[in-house]
């Protein structure tokens, strides 16, 4: 604060006297601070007052500035913010105001531990906290050091410590930090404000979800060092329906004060001049002709990542979704299922093989060996073939999809599952293979060869192979089936993990699926073999027939 003299007061400004008045009821601050509109766009803050130049825009978006002025409207006290944005809407930029703004208010303070009732001298910690420390170090050195190292009044009043490397340290021990997204005890953290960045690409098991945990590691310091003083921002691009972004946005838990958006990528480049205005529409939305190259690319990749809109998997393994809504027809499974649409109940009356047909079958035995509770039962049978790029590949029929599952308390008896078999054979169903998966199955398959059927060891989790031909005779449309909800749920949720395995989201299921795709690989196995007699045509296309 000025030194008060006669003359400052003859001379001072409307607004100068106005800070001093402001002052001199608020003796804890050395300065007046300015709203988040001043120091985003006032020179001797940030600077970043948004202009175009050409058909290219620089300072703060208006779309973004809007944003920060919600969230930092005094008048709503927002403790938390969700900001669930498509990709390049301006996330990393956006945290670094953030975060420069709540070092701005601590510098504000000539003493912010006895403000906030810690001892003196106690360190107080902003941290942003990504899927590694890298990334979160890279974040806090490339774009909050930019707005720091460009601001004059930083550079006159609180800079950081070149020399330090691992984290920015001011004056008055307040650290900027990275945090770990594996590391999220943050112990002797006392955590004024956090950013959790990106969180539906940390990981999640069936134990643990590494986003939850630093959510409530954050929370819980900031709640009791700082009470409703803080504020934890969870800033990223939705990947999945069931993600942690998705949880935070809907707000299930009715934590009061969040301040909550979800925009695409564009809309941070609305109001701004740089687009045509012209757009075009994919699904539901309307989207600006510049973004059309993407989602003629991959649509549904664009619809999730600059749409901001989450599908059922983080890295989708079928990305035609509409070729799953393909194969479910309305014909009429030959069992009665249970309450639940998905789980055998008993069989209807008057079923029977056809004459001829070869069926093919597979059990999903493993994925529910923790619980007990389910299994994936499937059939299938190739009903004819059709030429598709100069081969001649099978229209397949999946007889059946279900799930077997456990009577309340209790758990599946195998034996319940040979017998479903032995009822099929004795109805006139002729399999030429019926496989299972590794779990457990040495028992199943010996059965299984008693009754005279084919049967080995199919285990799709142990090469891509099965889904591989299940997603082709998808995107081929040979693949029916009867309608099964799960089904549906399960084969939208699929995961490409690594590019080379298959998996179900945490708290996810793949039961029936897996069945399928054991039955499809058993027809392309071996029907293939058999459908293709080659003929030379002297010199002339290749004939099949």
């Amino acid at each position: 604060m000025k030194k008060i003299t006669k003359e400052f007061l003859q001379g001072a400004s409307k607004k100068e006297l106005a800070d001093l008045k402001w002052l001199l009821a608020h003796p804890d601050f050395k300065e007046r601070p300015v709203n988040i509109e001043t120091f985003v766009n006032d020179p001797n803050y940030l600077g970043l007052k948004f202009y175009l130049k050409g058909n290219k825009g620089f300072g703060c978006r208006p779309r973004i500035l809007k944003r920060l002025i919600d969230i930092f409207d005094s008048g709503k006290k927002y403790e938390e913010f969700v900001l669930m944005c498509g990709i390049g809407w301006g996330k990393d930029f956006t945290a670094s105001i953030v975060l420069s703004y709540g070092l701005y208010k601590l510098a504000c303070l000539k003493d912010p531990q006895s403000y906030y009732g810690l001892s003196k001298g106690t360190a107080i910690h902003l941290m942003l906290m990504s899927i590694n420390e890298k990334h979160a170090r890279d974040v806090l050195f490339g774009e909050v050091g930019a707005r720091i190292d460009n601001s004059p009044w930083f550079q006159n009043n609180f800079k950081y410590d070149p020399n330090i490397k691992t984290e920015m340290r001011f004056s008055n021990n307040i650290y900027l930090i990275p945090g770990n997204s594996k590391d999220t005890t943050f112990v002797g953290y006392n955590i004024f404000m956090g950013i959790i960045d990106e969180a539906d690409d940390y990981t999640v098991t069936e134990e643990r979800s590494d986003a939850v945990e630093g959510y409530n590691s954050i929370k819980d310091r900031i709640v009791s060092r700082f009470r409703d003083k803080g504020m934890l921002g969870i800033i990223g691009s939705p990947k999945t329906v069931n993600g942690f972004m998705m949880s935070m946005y809907d707000n299930a838990e009715g934590v009061r004060n969040r301040y909550r958006v979800w925009v695409p990528t564009w809309d941070s480049l609305l109001d701004t001049g740089i687009l045509s205005g012209k757009t075009f529409k994919y699904r539901d939305i309307e989207i600006p002709i510049e973004y059309e190259e993407r989602f003629k690319s991959n649509g549904e990749r664009a619809y999730r990542d600059l749409g901001a809109r989450p599908s059922l998997a983080k890295e989708p393994y079928i990305t035609l979704v509409d070729k799953i809504d393909n194969i479910f027809t309305d014909d009429e499974p030959f069992v009665n299922f249970k309450k639940d649409d998905v789980s055998f109940e008993s069989f209807k009356n008057g079923i029977r093989g056809e004459f001829g047909v070869n069926y093919y079958g597979h059990l999903d035995l493993a994925l529910n060996r923790k619980n007990g509770d389910r299994l994936g039962f499937s059939i299938g049978h190739p009903e004819r073939f059709v030429e598709i790029d100069s081969e001649n590949k099978a229209l397949i029929k999946i007889d059946l999809a279900m799930a077997i599952t456990a009577p309340p308390g209790g758990e599946i008896q195998f034996s319940h599952i040979k017998d479903i078999i032995g009822y099929l054979v004795e109805k006139g169903f002729k399999f030429v293979l019926f496989t299972a998966d590794s779990w457990n199955s040495a028992d199943m398959i010996q059965s299984i060869k008693k009754m005279g059927i084919n049967s080995e060891v199919l285990s799709v989790d142990r090469t891509i192979n099965p889904y591989e031909e299940l997603k082709k005779s998808m995107y081929e449309n040979r693949l029916k089936c009867h309608k099964n909800k799960l089904l549906r749920k399960e084969l939208r949720s699929l995961e490409l993990i690594d590019g080379k395995k298959v998996d179900h989201p945490a708290k996810g299921s793949k039961d029936i699926a897996d069945a399928v795709a054991g039955v499809v690989y058993n027809i392309y196995k071996n029907e293939s073999n058999k459908i293709i007699n080659y003929y030379p045509s002297l010199g002339g296309n290749r004939v099949f027939k």
